[in-house]
């Protein structure tokens, strides 16, 4: 469930292609985001899953599944 609506986010919101195997993509090198594009998924996350995802948190992840995670620790009613 948080895969699939962050694979939206990724896709459809930001016009992102995501690879098949999206939980092990880096945000840099397997889907081409820099700086800016990973603070506005963050904001996105954040908005879809109404969390607060902190600055530090955030510059520790570096793939897909890292995120996934977090929003599944925040969201523990999410799978």
């Amino acid at each position: 469930m948080v895969l699939e609506r962050i694979k939206t986010i990724i896709e459809v919101e930001m016009g992102f292609t995501c690879p098949k195997e999206l939980q092990t993509a880096n945000f840099v090198n397997d889907l081409g985001m820099d700086s800016l594009d990973i603070v506005e998924l963050t904001l996105l996350v954040e908005r879809e899953f109404t969390i607060y995802i902190d600055d530090n948190s955030a510059t520790e992840m570096n793939v897909v599944g890292d995120l996934i995670e977090y929003v599944g620790a925040k969201n523990k009613h999410l799978k």
